[in-house]
């Protein structure tokens, strides 16, 4: 029978050697999201909040690849709020919570950026003969214009701070999207 020390020494063994994404994955039903929580093997590196929680398997590779990448300065997970209004609720004012921050040496020193990750489908205009329903586009009509505002009050945000907003979609990381 294992004893409580050897128990600990293997719990520990494992850490080191596991995945870093804990193995417990919820489904958010009102958000329609698997969220999960992110251990970094470089906890230096990280500059944001614990639990780190990542809302798709997108945030998860992109999560690995800031904690891996010898380039990545730091990195944080939703540490970067930006205040913006909603014009798809009356101009309603609302906190745009950014992906990732990140600060990495590129070709031409050190840079600051703030990331976003999301599919390619919601950074262009909808059009209304590739949806079903007229609610289907309304929805993905206010998806994008929600993502506008957020996204253009993230650009004078990083402007202000001396940071690059970039988007990331699914091409740049190379993930097949069906």
């Amino acid at each position: 029978m294992p004893t409580n020390k050897s128990i600990r020494q293997n719990k520990k063994h494992l850490d080191k050697t596991n995945s870093t994404v804990s193995q417990r994955v919820k489904r958010n039903k009102k958000y329609n999201y698997r969220q999960t929580t992110f251990k970094p093997k470089n906890t230096k590196k990280y500059c944001g909040s614990y639990p780190i929680k990542l809302r798709s398997s997108w945030e998860i590779a992109f999560a690995h690849k800031c904690d891996l990448d010898p380039n990545i300065i730091k990195w944080g997970s939703e540490s970067f709020i930006v205040p913006y209004l909603d014009a798809t609720k009356n101009n309603s004012k609302h906190l745009y919570y950014t992906d990732f921050n990140i600060t990495a040496k590129t070709k031409t020193g050190i840079k600051r950026f703030i990331i976003e990750i999301k599919p390619k489908k919601q950074t262009i205009a909808p059009e209304s003969n590739r949806f079903k329903t007229t609610a289907k586009f309304k929805s993905a009509c206010e998806t994008y214009v929600r993502n506008q505002c957020k996204w253009n009050a993230a650009r004078l945000a990083a402007k202000k701070h001396g940071m690059e907003f970039i988007i990331v979609t699914e091409e740049n990381l190379n993930i097949k999207h069906t």
